[in-house]
């Protein structure tokens, strides 16, 4: 997680305090540690608080290590064996 202040004077706008809170998680690899403590990086979910006076934007990441599997087709009498 990291929280941050939308700086008017640097962001036009909180969606841009928040990408900048996100970027800021994977520059300085925040994740380190819980990828070592053998936490799988599928289950890592990345949060970027952006505030502007009683405004809050939340955006997530999640890094996944690969795509979901994809369905098996469905079972026909031609691809089932039987011995």
């Amino acid at each position: 997680m990291e929280f941050k202040v939308c700086d008017e004077r640097t962001e036009k706008n909180l969606k841009q305090t928040a990408e900048n809170a996100l970027k800021q998680i994977e520059e300085k690899n925040y994740e380190a540690d819980i990828l070592a403590a053998s936490i799988p990086a599928a289950k890592i979910c990345k949060l970027g608080f952006a505030f502007q006076g009683k405004e809050v934007l939340v955006p997530e990441t999640r890094t996944l290590l690969a795509p979901p599997p994809a369905p098996a087709p469905p079972a026909t009498m031609s691809n089932i064996v039987v011995d």
